[in-house]
């Protein structure tokens, strides 16, 4: 796990854009690098609702492939498409066959996303979840979750789809200075939300 002080490193050399090799594969690491399996079945899909649609995309083929439910969490609106985030997911969802589908939409931002999942998740009686986000955003919420979940232990399956936008392959994020902003802010959010010890 990163440490605070590593996390200020790569926050500054970021900013003078300074990075080193050494530096670019602990981002890749903590960023880029999650074990997923497709062999192990879970109980639900938690999709964390964005404008991002490979989220969505994810979570589909993912139901698809276990016949197993997909909670769609966050509402956030949709300049572009005049739409909240998780309307656009369901109506995606629905379109590609998918029927059994829980909109969770009192959340925001991660935290709620994770404060409201987890209700429904402990209603449901869930034991084991595929989490799908994107892989920059992965860190901070299976942190979020985890602080979030209390005593109540769920396994947790990743399943991060690459990267804040399709047009950045994966390992290329080092070539897009948007990229470096967006992984420059996660790190900052895990100092905010104090999800480092």
């Amino acid at each position: 796990m990163l440490t605070k002080e590593e996390i200020k490193h790569l926050i500054m050399v970021l900013e003078k854009d300074i990075l080193t090799e050494k530096d670019e594969k602990k981002i890749n690491q903590f960023f880029f690098s999650y074990p997923t399996s497709l062999e192990e079945e879970v109980d639900l899909i938690l999709v964390l609702s964005s404008s991002a649609m490979e989220r969505i995309k994810k979570a589909v083929e993912l139901s698809k492939k276990w016949k197993t439910p997909i909670l769609i969490s966050g509402s956030n609106y949709v300049e572009k498409d005049q739409m909240l985030e998780d309307e656009r997911y369901y109506l995606y969802a629905v379109s590609h066959g998918i029927e059994d589908i829980i909109l969770e939409n009192n959340s925001h931002n991660t935290k709620e996303n994770m404060i409201e999942s987890i209700k429904i998740l402990k209603k449901k009686k869930v034991k084991r979840i595929a989490l799908v986000t994107s892989s920059q955003h992965m860190l901070r919420a299976i942190l979020t979750f985890q602080k979030e979940q209390k005593k109540r232990k769920l396994e947790i399956l990743l399943f991060p789809v690459c990267c804040y936008a399709s047009k950045v392959p994966k390992g290329k994020w080092i070539d897009q200075k948007d990229a470096k902003e967006i992984i420059k802010g996660e790190l900052k959010r895990l100092l905010k939300y104090r999800l480092i010890k």
